[in-house]
This record gives C-alpha cells, structure tokens and sequence, in this order.
C-alpha cells in the first residue's frame, strides 16, 4: 500500500499556469476558441479559467526565475485536452475553422 504521503498517491493534476508573452492574446486565445469560462481575473496579472478538474492559469513572463521566451518557431509547451474519439474529427473541424493551424492533424494510435 502506498504512504499517503508519497507523491505516488497523486492522482491528478489540478493546477497549471502558463507563461505569457501577450496574457490578453492568450486569454482570448483560451476564452474564444476553446470557449473555456474565466472564473478569476486580475487585469493584467493573472488569468484563470477551469477546464474540467484543472484549473489553467495564464500570468505574463517577467519575473526573474521565468527564464526567456521561447523562439517563435517553437510550440515551448504541448497541453492536451481530453476529448472522446467519437469527437476528435469534429474538434479539429472546429479548431480549424476558427483559423487555429493545427502542427499535425489526429490519427488513430495504439
């Protein structure tokens, strides 16, 4: 049985923040295209919206210890997001007709 302690009991992930160059591109980014709520808000500062049990936050690069932005021929972070196979065609339908170039369309895996 595992200590309760251990990081092994973790189950799942409930908080992320990202990085922003540009928070209010990326808060319309998140808000309009994936239509996730904005449940906080500090203008400016701090963004956070609630994607499933995750909460996604955004908060612009500045501090010290946030290290450079990445090259813009770079995708820097890969989140992914949950969705049935029976709705994976019409997610890439959907990103794309909103103008989202989607790097590499979805393919069934093993």
């Amino acid at each position: 049985m595992e200590n309760a302690t251990d990081f092994g009991a973790l189950k799942n992930m409930g908080y992320v923040k990202v990085l922003c160059d540009d928070l209010e591109k990326m808060k319309c980014f998140y808000n309009d295209i994936f239509d996730f709520h904005i449940e906080d808000e500090e203008p400016g500062l701090r963004v956070g919206c609630r994607v499933g049990t995750l909460f996604l936050g955004l908060r612009p690069r500045g501090r010290a210890y946030d290290g450079q932005s990445a090259p813009t021929n770079s995708a820097s972070i890969q989140l992914s997001f949950r969705v049935s196979p029976a709705d994976v065609d019409i997610a890439y339908e959907s990103l794309s007709s909103k103008g989202i170039k989607v790097i590499e369309r979805p393919t069934n895996q093993d």
